[in-house]
């Protein structure tokens, strides 16, 4: 008898403590944050899939010659895509912190900052486009600059989507990235039914892109009067903005400077399958891509944070970056060939050898966007140089054996030297405040 009750009073704890966790995990869930990071890593997911298709829809109609021909005309427009705007969408996000006062004035100087860095972008890559391609693809100098007639309309879009970040409001930040993915790849497929696609029709296709994209946002800001008066200033926001400008450009330094030698040391087929293993790869910044948007708000808001859990948050999200490295390497050899053809067998070796590298990055880009929200941006420019200066030691030693390959395996190096070094600054400067707030009385 005595067994029996035994029993019946373990079934019944054990019934307990799964509805206990059961009403733990829905009030987790209903929490707004916790909503709101979900949200935000299930647009990036989306986001990821809708290029993912945008690249298996270029890869499928052009050759590895016309893929890399394409690669080369966006070469530059992507590099100013973000380091472009200099730094005026981190200005605007700190800025932008929920507070009493309208949003309204912002949102209109927000408008006029990224048309005025568009505009700066696309100058620079005129000039780029003449100046830095190598001889034998000088010829598409004039696509360069046709693609980067979208770089006002894309300034303007991601620094009036800096408000909606800095104020918290992810739902309208989500749903316009989510469009902004979907009007590339839907024109594609337009163009692809009836035969049309060619690098130039993709070049016009991506300005058309933006401008839709531009206009679906206004739209949804149509509540606002984004013509009334805009305060602060262009160049205020611009003066705000000078050390993230800085520290940015050293991470696009590190980030692109793979895409520049591949340019350079590499024809166009080959230049094609590495564009192909870039994009693969591209899954394992989507989840990092997303926390990073989190970790700024969480150190512009100055609150402390415990180094130890800082440091279980830096161990799980390097765990949950080599978990997906594993899979998507295991995927590569099953899914690639079937999905764009095997003529893009190659580019098989080359997003191996980046992972590792993108593992590291990956965690990295969370502390990163913590250090930036903290207001020391500049603090990581010094690992991201160090890391793009062991990313062209290691390219051009190994080039001579690897050829192609001594590339991305160089960039996946830079990439884990320049990575832990972030991350270990983060977790100084989180060590450092824990050490203050201790001391104080």
């Amino acid at each position: 008898m005595s067994v029996r009750l035994r029993l019946h009073v373990k079934e019944s704890d054990r019934a307990m403590n799964f509805r206990d966790l059961r009403v733990r995990v829905r009030s987790r869930l209903q929490n707004r944050r916790m909503q709101e990071v979900v949200g935000t890593v299930g647009a990036q997911l989306a986001i990821f899939g809708l290029n993912a298709i945008q690249s298996i829809i270029l890869a499928r109609l052009l050759s590895p010659y016309a893929r890399g021909e394409y690669g080369t005309v966006v070469l530059f427009t992507q590099i100013l895509l973000y380091a472009g705007m200099l730094g005026t969408s981190f200005s605007i996000a700190r800025r932008s912190q929920p507070k009493e006062d309208s949003l309204e004035h912002l949102k209109s100087a927000s408008l006029r900052a990224g048309i005025f860095t568009g505009l700066i972008s696309f100058v620079v890559v005129l000039l780029l486009s003449f100046i830095a391609l190598p001889e034998s693809k000088s010829y598409l100098a004039p696509l360069c600059v046709g693609i980067a007639l979208a770089l006002p309309f894309e300034h303007a879009r991601l620094a009036l989507l800096a408000v909606d970040h800095g104020s918290g409001e992810f739902r309208r930040y989500n749903i316009n990235r989510l469009v902004s993915a979907m009007v590339l790849p839907l024109l594609l497929g337009i163009f692809w039914w009836f035969g049309m696609v060619t690098v130039l029709t993709v070049t016009c296709l991506s300005v058309v892109s933006s401008i839709v994209s531009l206009f679906a946002l206004t739209w949804m800001h149509r509540e606002t009067n984004l013509l009334k008066n805009a305060s602060p200033s262009v160049f205020v926001l611009l003066k705000e903005g000078r050390s993230y400008a800085v520290s940015y450009f050293a991470s696009q330094l590190l980030g692109r400077l793979d895409v520049l030698l591949i340019l350079w040391l590499v024809d166009f087929t080959n230049q094609g399958h590495y564009s192909v293993a870039i994009a693969v790869t591209s899954l394992l910044q989507v989840v990092p891509s997303a926390l990073c948007l989190f970790s700024f708000n969480l150190g512009s808001s100055n609150a402390s944070f415990p180094p130890k859990r800082f440091a279980l948050a830096a161990v799980g999200v390097l765990s949950i970056q080599a978990v997906s490295a594993c899979v998507l390497g295991l995927l590569l050899f099953a899914f690639l060939p079937w999905l764009v053809g095997e003529k893009y067998k190659p580019s098989i070796p080359m997003a191996i050898a980046l992972l590792p590298g993108l593992v590291v990055d990956g965690a990295a880009t969370v502390a990163e966007g913590f250090i930036r929200g903290r207001g020391k941006p500049l603090s990581t420019m010094l690992p991201r140089v160090f890391g793009a200066v062991t990313l062209v030691i290691c390219a051009f030693l190994l080039h001579p054996w690897y050829a192609e390959m001594s590339i991305p395996i160089a960039s996946s190096i830079g990439y884990s030297v320049s990575g832990f070094a972030i991350i270990a600054l983060a977790f100084w400067s989180v060590r450092v405040q824990a050490r203050s707030m201790e001391v104080q009385p």
